[in-house]
């Protein structure tokens, strides 16, 4: 036991939370553009360049900044959108409708019109919003609790601190399943209020505190 709570109140063990948390982070954003059709499209660098310049924010609060860029983006592209289609219409009122003389032609002509007006918005709409609610769903809160308890995984340790101690890995393994059934130590409170930190404070506050802890 002793052996685990070392490693837990080590920095090496701090880098490996902030490694887990930072790849977590990555694949919770789109690793492709948003292509809704040709010309509607939001490049996954724009997406990424606006994800890392939130880097000084908790990671909770960067879900949410992008999330919302995302969705204004999309509301953006919605309004272009109806415009383009008013546009048309005007056009096409002006050139099929208004050459017409009085009567059911031209109402109907105009009726026509204004159904393929709505019917051409309600199919981008749908569209739009479908592709964007698949993205944005994966963006939600994350837990400190099922963060850490992710942790304890063989794979996870391969991947974040390969050259770790094959006992120590073993242990820590055997830890990580008391600690999925919430069974937890002294030395658990101080990585676990960290990775609270890091979901909801900024990353110097979240500095400071994390060296009164380890």
């Amino acid at each position: 036991m002793i052996k685990i709570a070392k490693y837990k109140g080590s920095l090496r063990f701090k880098k490996l939370l902030d490694d887990f948390v930072e790849y977590i982070g990555n694949t919770m954003i789109p690793h492709g553009d948003i292509v809704i059709e040709s010309g509607v499209i939001l490049s996954k660098e724009e997406i990424h360049q606006f994800y890392h310049a939130k880097e000084h924010l908790p990671l909770n609060v960067r879900m949410k900044e992008v999330k919302e860029f995302i969705l204004n983006w999309s509301n953006e592209q919605i309004n272009i959108r109806k415009q383009q289609i008013e546009d048309e219409f005007e056009e096409a009122y002006r050139k099929w409708v208004v050459t017409l003389p009085e009567g059911e032609e031209r109402k109907a002509v105009y009726e026509a019109l204004e159904k393929a007006k709505q019917l051409r918005m309600k199919i981008f709409q749908e569209k739009m919003q479908h592709e964007i609610s698949l993205i944005v769903k994966k963006m939600e809160n994350i837990p400190a609790l099922l963060m850490y308890k992710s942790v304890f995984q063989k794979k996870v340790f391969e991947k974040f601190h390969p050259d770790i101690d094959e006992e120590l890995l073993s242990l820590l393994l055997k830890n990580g399943r008391q600690i999925k059934q919430e069974r937890f130590m002294y030395e658990d409170i101080a990585p676990l209020i960290y990775l609270d930190l890091t979901f909801r404070t900024p990353a110097v506050q979240k500095q400071r505190i994390f060296y009164s802890f380890f």
